[in-house]
């Protein structure tokens, strides 16, 4: 996935159906895996209007790409520091393991309706992806899935 030269460059593309295991780890789709077989990826808990809760994840560089570009708000409005803790006092951090797994964090995943050895549709969005129960996702606006 990297180019020569420069950090993991990550494309997330495609959805895929997949099974949580007993300790809510979820295999991350081979080609979405860095090259090096090591990665931080960071999740959060987001909510679709109609669809329900879901987990968005990072990969480090988009997650240091989001921080950079909040610290530079704030420095230009002070206030919205109170938005930046907020945001990164709901966010998790996890591993890529050696079998290209990561955990999902057990409250975040009940949040989203993610249970231990469940089935779940994992869907690119270029540069994160998200995580979603199979029930919430097959709410999600026939456009939207398109």
């Amino acid at each position: 996935m990297a180019e020569a030269g420069r950090h993991n460059e990550y494309f997330f593309v495609n959805s895929h159906p997949l099974t949580t295991d007993a300790q809510w780890r979820v295999h991350i789709p081979r080609k979405w895996r860095p090259e090096s077989g090591a990665e931080k990826f960071f999740v959060q808990v987001k909510t679709d209007a109609v669809a329900g809760k879901y987990l968005r994840v990072f990969p480090m560089q988009e997650a240091i790409r989001m921080r950079d570009s909040k610290n530079a708000e704030i420095e230009k409005n002070p206030a919205l520091e109170s938005r930046l803790r907020e945001v990164s006092g709901k966010m998790d951090s996890m591993d890529l393991d050696s079998a290209g797994r990561i955990g999902l964090p057990e409250k975040m995943a009940a949040q989203a309706g993610i249970e231990k050895s469940s089935k779940v549709i994992v869907v690119g969005c270029f540069g994160f992806f998200e995580v979603w129960s199979e029930a919430n996702h097959a709410k999600v606006p026939v456009a939207d899935n398109d």
